[in-house]
């Protein structure tokens, strides 16, 4: 299963949200502005994520922000930086956060 690193990050107030890691390159690859919004599963849950927005697309920005995403950071104490896994469930379309690579099966870890 295709996976895709992201960090938590903040805009200095009350946003909230996960920077795609890689550039444009990776979310070229794993997401299309045409396929917004995508599905973001959170703890089993899914919420919809707007990817159709210019920031998301240019080369310094790629954060994926939603209220129901900061809730999230929030509940599990995550901080600006911290790591999550973004696991691709349906291609473009659906993705699953997971919080750390220790919650990933052991043959996953690199």
């Amino acid at each position: 299963m295709d996976r895709i690193e992201c960090s938590v990050w903040n805009n200095g107030g009350e946003g909230w949200g996960l920077k795609v890691l890689g550039g444009p390159t990776v979310r070229r690859t794993y997401f299309r502005p045409e396929q917004s919004p995508i599905l973001l599963e959170l703890d089993g849950s899914s919420f919809p994520v707007n990817i159709d927005k210019r920031s998301f697309w240019t080369r310094g920005c790629g954060e994926l922000i939603s209220s129901d995403l900061r809730g999230w950071i929030v509940k599990h104490q995550m901080t600006t930086g911290d790591r999550v896994w973004l696991e691709v469930l349906q291609p473009h379309q659906t993705f699953r956060a997971i919080r750390s690579q220790s919650e990933l099966p052991a043959r996953e870890i690199a």
